[in-house]
């Protein structure tokens, strides 16, 4: 029943934003990206596959909709399929491709967001932690999952974040033109797609506990182009008794008229205190992602005076505690440039060598993205 009223709820949103006029109350976008991969050596194999994503999301502006001032509607969903390359050829912990997900259809996003006074806003409903919280907008054009999000998110327990988000009430306050606060509590125990394979079972169980998330931004705008945003944030997720803190740099560092570098740096630490009777559990199998450090550098505008490609260098390593199995650290190193062919589709070449991953050889992955956005 849920599943029914959601598909029609989408293709009635679906059918209004394709057909309104200027200053519409009701707006869609989509995307898709293919993902041609390959690993050359190292990991479990040498192998190629292809994975794909594609995403639709209705907007609702109540404003605009001359309902009331300030609320918005959010709805999408994602169709993914394809290979699986971090499970299946690579063995690598903080996955190569942020795509990788496997075949599924699911339900995305079902949130509504109020503004009230300009300054403060309230979101409720079915969310991604990652689209409010420990996100970098300078390493988020790399592919490796851990310029995305920190891998201690993703490693240690179960967040919502891509592919299976989860319910969760978030608070935001502009305090000035510089300074944001927010935070929230997201659902602690999201099923995945054995259980929950549209996404669409949504259930707060307190025994599984509660993921809190709370983060200062400092935004520093400049007219000489020197801009910057920097974030400071902590978590704790009370079913696992475990606590967090990261911290990130987003800064521009040069420019002129047709170049532009920025560099960025993140860094998330995790102490979990139920460390011990989770290696009871799992035995020699137990490992634990206590740090994650990235750091990169893009230069936009390599062959193009109008900025319309990018080349960036990055680097991530994960630290594991309490190692049985595998060995203490794993860093990928990755070379990406990105094409903007024009206003809707990019290609993006990208390389990736990956050392440490787990119990596996040196791998190096070449891998060719096409996206398409509207």
């Amino acid at each position: 029943m849920k599943k029914n009223t959601l598909s029609l709820l989408f293709l009635c949103l679906s059918v209004l934003a394709f057909s309104q006029e200027d200053e519409k109350p009701l707006t869609y976008s989509a995307m898709y990206v293919g993902d041609f991969l390959g690993n050359t050596m190292g990991g479990i194999k040498k192998d190629f596959t292809y994975l794909g994503a594609a995403k639709i999301g209705i907007n609702l502006d109540t404003e605009k909709a001359h309902l009331w001032k300030g609320g918005e509607l959010n709805l999408s969903g994602y169709f993914t399929h394809g290979g699986t390359p971090s499970r299946t050829f690579i063995g690598d912990f903080q996955c190569v491709d942020n795509y990788e997900a496997g075949n599924h259809a699911f339900l995305f996003e079902l949130s509504y967001a109020q503004t009230f006074a300009d300054k403060f806003s309230v979101k409720i409903g079915l969310q991604d932690l990652n689209a409010d919280y420990d996100a970098c907008e300078a390493s988020s054009a790399f592919v490796n999952s851990s310029f995305g999000i920190h891998s201690v998110f993703a490693g240690n327990f179960t967040s919502p974040i891509y592919p299976i988000t989860g319910l969760a009430l978030n608070l935001k306050w502009d305090i000035s033109e510089k300074w944001v606060w927010q935070a929230a509590i997201f659902d602690g125990g999201v099923i995945d797609f054995d259980e929950n394979a549209y996404n669409i079972k949504w259930k707060l169980d307190k025994s599984k506990g509660y993921l809190t998330m709370s983060e200062w931004q400092f935004v520093n705008e400049r007219e000489d182009n020197f801009s910057g945003i920097y974030k400071l944030g902590v978590n704790y997720h009370t079913g696992e008794k475990d606590f967090g803190v990261y911290g990130i740099i987003d800064q521009k560092i040069w420019h002129n008229k047709n170049h532009e570098i920025g560099f960025f740096a993140t860094l998330a630490y995790e102490v979990n205190t139920n460390k011990d009777d989770d290696k009871s559990v799992f035995g020699e199998g137990y490992y634990y992602n206590n740090c994650n450090l990235t750091a990169g550098i893009n230069l936009n505008g390599v062959f193009s005076k109008k900025q319309k490609d990018m080349l960036g260098l990055a680097l991530t390593t994960s630290f594991f505690d309490e190692v049985e199995i595998i060995k203490s650290s794993e860093t990928a190193v990755e070379l990406m440039y990105k094409y903007q062919v024009n206003e809707h589709i990019y290609l993006k070449p990208d390389l990736q060598y990956i050392v440490n991953p787990t119990i596996f050889d040196n791998a190096l992955v070449a891998l060719l993205r096409v996206g398409v956005e509207f």
